[in-house]
């Protein structure tokens, strides 16, 4: 094991520099303007993402784009074959299964979950989303879906909605532990079955009686961490503990989902089967770029400090030291720790990938995500803070246009999503674009967003259109008052939860916007709030959610006589997060009141980025519109 001392530090950072190629400072003077770069560019999906290697570390499945589709693609690292160039295997899913996430099960299969649109549910306006878990060879053959065939559901659409991979069984190459469905006819409490990979059958592996959420297994596959989540009206979640499969359960530590801080189970530590990893979540601190690891012991019962390889810690460090300009992040290893693929990104660099093998000392460039934005300039982006008018602090991000004239600019305000989320620093190819086209973009991570503590995200609960709406339009006037923004070009963006923001900001504070584009946004919060009763964590959600009283008030289908602003709609037809017919209910009223409104609908699209046409249709709409009002 490497001691992290100076002289191995030393070592790897003279194998790191002989093996890399580093871009200078001096360099950026050769750069192409990103105004000349054209709209699709900007649009496209990234052409390598999410790589993760194999158990061994020969091969590599990666996220890629093939014929427009987000699409799994399996890669050889080295070929048998001298001069011959590695194989690469797409993965065809099929038009309407969508891909959510893979692993894999073993050096020769992989593991892959994807997400599809059920026949028919009386939930959540019509569409749900169900996923199934598929598993396919190396080359690319023998798929087979191993959790059901992919449009059979059950009549409630409970239990069989949200299949989980337990446990991927090293000793059993060709069978994995799965959660699947539960007898007591709710998802939240599956049993666990034991399926070969081969033929897609299964036997009962646990009846899970105590009805756990969610199950974690030693290195064994043993069953010996349970966890129950809140459903309805109870917030605590508890993880029960067992010392073996025929030891009964205890309780090992439990919380209030709202507590400040958080422990989630991640795994069993690999070197030492009493040492439990826990994932440290809902932290007070600010945003970081990874959640830590901690080692946990079980028999003391208490946190000893954070998890970290020896090997992998040096061979970071020297990453860092290598590309001290940009964020390095680690994204896969192999079993051994032997290979690594690190991100290497900045806000003004679009994520390029490396593959470090620590026995051969060399650090290879694998891909670029964007490879035509290579050589361009970008944006930088600029992280800032502003005072809301009852004295929060508002986090915020502020891209201006490359050699932007002293004066003010038109302004694009970009609402994140969620609300419980929040924008990272760093490479977005939309603010890249509206950059590009000469806009200033601002993204306020107003209360409610996740990422600044526990404090300010518990803020945002119940103030959807209310004190949310007021930080955002404290932003706007923060950018007016420091002269960076032409108060009369400025247009409000957003998708989902931003989309909706983005429409209340032009009844809200009508003179505020000169238009608005919101995508797939809600635009009846009543209708929304019955949407969510219809969820097993319905009460849970309430908390979070506005009361029903409050709910008309800041509703854009109920304020539509004091839009007076140009308003595009975008909206994906197979959207299941927030059903199309928001937004096309919204037009329709918009259009008899005579109102400015363009509609853009995506048809098949979903609620998330993962066909490349439709990006490009939505980016070339979105240009059009911003040029038309804001020039």
């Amino acid at each position: 094991m490497i001691a992290n001392s100076k002289r191995w530090r030393s070592i790897l950072l003279f194998a790191l520099l002989s093996t890399t190629t580093i871009v200078h400072a001096e360099e950026e003077l050769l750069l192409t303007p990103a105004s000349e770069i054209a709209t699709e560019i900007f649009a496209k999906l990234p052409a390598f993402e999410s790589p993760k290697l194999s158990p061994d570390g020969n091969r590599m499945a990666i996220t890629a784009t093939v014929n427009g589709k987000s699409t799994i693609v399996i890669r050889d690292l080295f070929s048998s074959a001298k001069g011959a160039r590695p194989e690469a295997r797409a993965i065809p899913l099929g038009r309407d299964i969508h891909l959510s996430h893979y692993r894999w099960a073993s050096n020769t299969r992989l593991l892959i979950t994807f997400r599809t649109l059920a026949p028919y549910t009386k939930v959540a306006g019509g569409k749900i989303n169900v996923e199934r878990i598929a598993s396919v060879k190396y080359d690319g053959t023998d798929l087979r879906f191993v959790t059901m065939n992919p449009l059979a559901v059950d009549s409630g659409l409970h239990h069989m909605q949200y299949p989980r991979i337990v446990h991927t069984l090293p000793n059993e190459p060709n069978h994995i532990l799965a959660a699947i469905t539960s007898p007591y006819g709710q998802h939240i409490s599956p049993i666990v079955e034991k399926i070969d990979l081969t033929s897609g059958g299964s036997t009962a592996y646990d009846s899970n009686r105590n009805r756990f959420t969610r199950w974690v297994s030693d290195n064994d596959g043993n069953l010996r961490i349970g966890v129950k989540l809140p459903a309805n009206k109870e917030s605590k979640i508890i993880t029960y503990y067992r010392k073996s499969h025929n030891d009964s359960w205890e309780t090992l530590f439990a919380y209030s989902y709202f507590d400040t801080n958080r422990y989630d189970v991640a795994s069993f530590d690999k070197d030492n089967p009493n040492i439990l990893l826990l994932e440290k979540s809902n932290s007070s601190v600010k945003e970081s770029a990874h959640k830590k690891l901690y080692r946990y012991d079980l028999i003391q019962r208490k946190v000893l400090g954070e998890h970290r390889n020896k090997r992998e810690k040096a061979i970071t460090g020297a990453m860092n030291d290598v590309f001290k300009d940009f964020s390095v992040e680690l994204v896969s290893h192999d079993e051994n720790y032997d290979r690594y693929i690190y991100k290497i990104h900045s806000d003004v660099k679009a994520p390029t990938y490396y593959l470090y093998d620590y026995k051969e000392g060399t650090n290879s460039l694998l891909a670029q995500a964007y490879e035509k934005l290579e050589g361009v300039r970008l944006s930088p982006m600029e992280k800032m803070e502003y005072q809301a008018r009852d004295g929060l602090t508002i986090p915020a991000l502020l891209t201006k246009p490359v050699k932007a004239e002293n004066g003010k600019l038109p302004f694009i305000i970009l609402v994140h999503g969620g609300p419980w989320a929040h924008d990272k620093w760093g490479f977005d190819s939309k603010v890249q674009f509206f950059a590009s086209r000469g806009y200033g973009v601002f993204q306020p991570q107003f209360r409610g967003s996740t990422g600044h503590g526990y404090a300010h995200e518990v803020a945002g609960y119940k103030q959807w259109g209310y004190k949310i709406q007021d930080d955002i339009s404290d932003g706007v006037s923060w950018l007016i008052k420091e002269g960076l923004a032409d108060k009369n070009r400025i247009c409000i963006v957003g998708a989902s939860f931003g989309g909706y923001a983005a429409t209340v900001g032009l009844f809200k504070t009508p003179d505020m916007y000169r238009c608005a584009i919101s995508e797939n946004g809600i635009m009846d919060l009543k209708k929304a709030r019955r949407t969510l009763d219809q969820y097993v964590y319905s009460d849970l959600n309430k908390k979070l959610f506005n009361d029903g009283g409050q709910l008309d008030q800041v509703s854009p289908i109920k304020q539509l006589e004091s839009i007076t602003k140009p308003l595009m709609l975008i909206a994906s037809t197979n959207d299941s997060i927030v059903p199309y017919k928001h937004s096309k209910k919204m037009y329709r009223k918009m259009k008899s009141a005579k109102k400015e409104v363009e509609y853009v609908k995506l048809k098949n699209g979903e609620h998330w980025r993962n066909y490349e046409p439709h990006e490009i249709m939505k980016f070339r709409a979105m240009e059009e519109f911003l040029a038309k009002y804001l020039e």
